[in-house]
């Protein structure tokens, strides 16, 4: 009997267009999770909308040298979009057990009206990073739920590092949802460098996190949920974390800047928490509002910090 075998990919090719190796995400796609790649491998994606959303499984191939790149022409003339409808569905990327993949210079939205997830990671990934792209939903939102967040990775302990870097996201309940498996199993660290982030709950959800770097952001959850977020919450995220260098503008009702429990650095791999701007509040309020506020944290360094909390309650403060 004959077998066709075909070739894995390697070099630079191209997605949309004329005349394109690839008429869309899908195509590109398939090929890379059937056949998977033999040499480094960048797929140009010209100028255009792409109504699909596209998963992501373990690449044959990839590696540090063997890296797998998307880069959009830039991130106002690329739009890869899908509707979520279900749980089933609610994603435009899929991130499932993938390796040195990145995206970068493109705009990703989720346009459904439940169903929100712009980013899913629903397997044990590594090396994955997401750069100077514009991540969103629905801007005008006002849903508290986790369906509608722009990150999401729920109870997988993956296998390295997962970098969102230089993003515009707009939108959404929680721009990041995070969360490991347990207290003996956390997820290894993300890094969160230089985004700007408008939530309408949450900023960034952190559960059972290995220091998460949480740096030089602006985040800016004013006009969104009022009754007492927390623009950064971490709980049991250990180790060397570091929150330091963002503009944190939270609720102008009241809630907190940062919300931290049980999150334990050790005497050579301390927590920093620094050189960050937090504001939040209103002096017609009398609720309790916190700048920072850590509860059962040991080896924590908090320096630097300007903190501005307006509330009148009695029991408001800036750390």
């Amino acid at each position: 009997a004959m077998k066709i075998v075909c070739p894995s990919i390697s070099g630079t090719v191209t997605i949309g267009g004329v005349s394109p190796n690839y008429p869309n995400f899908t195509a590109a796609v398939n090929d890379l999770n059937t056949f998977g790649v033999c040499g480094p491998v960048v797929f140009n994606v010209r100028a255009g909308t792409y109504n699909e959303q596209i998963s992501l499984g373990a690449i044959t191939g990839a590696s540090s040298t063997n890296t797998i790149t998307f880069n959009g022409a830039d991130r106002d003339s690329v739009l890869l979009y899908f509707a979520g409808t279900s749980t089933t569905n609610n994603y435009v990327v899929d991130i499932n057990g993938s390796s040195y993949v990145t995206f970068q210079n493109m705009a990703i939205r989720n346009t459904g009206t439940t169903y929100k997830y712009v980013v899913n990671f629903s397997g044990a990934s590594d090396n994955i990073t997401f750069d100077n792209n514009h991540l969103y939903n629905d801007s005008a939102g006002t849903t508290t739920s986790s369906n509608s967040t722009i990150v999401y990775s729920n109870g997988i302990v993956h296998n390295g590092p997962i970098t969102f870097s230089n993003n515009m996201m707009i939108g959404g309940s929680y721009t990041f949802y995070y969360r490991g498996s347990g207290t003996t199993a956390l997820t290894p660290g993300i890094t969160i460098e230089g985004n700007t982030m408008k939530p309408y709950y949450y900023g960034a959800y952190f559960y059972y996190v290995d220091a998460p770097k949480v740096r030089n952001n602006i985040i800016d959850q004013r006009g969104g949920y009022a009754s007492g977020p927390s623009v950064i919450y971490g709980y049991y995220c250990d180790n060397d974390m570091e929150i330091s260098g963002n503009q944190i503008l939270g609720s102008t009702s009241y809630g907190e800047g940062l919300y931290l429990v049980n999150c334990d650095g050790t005497s050579s791999k301390n927590s920093i928490i620094a050189n960050n701007m937090i504001a939040l509040g209103d002096t017609n309020n009398t609720s309790t509002s916190y700048g920072i506020y850590a509860s059962s944290c040991g080896f924590m360094k908090i320096y630097n910090n300007s903190i501005n909390v307006l509330n009148n309650g009695t029991s408001s403060r800036a750390i």
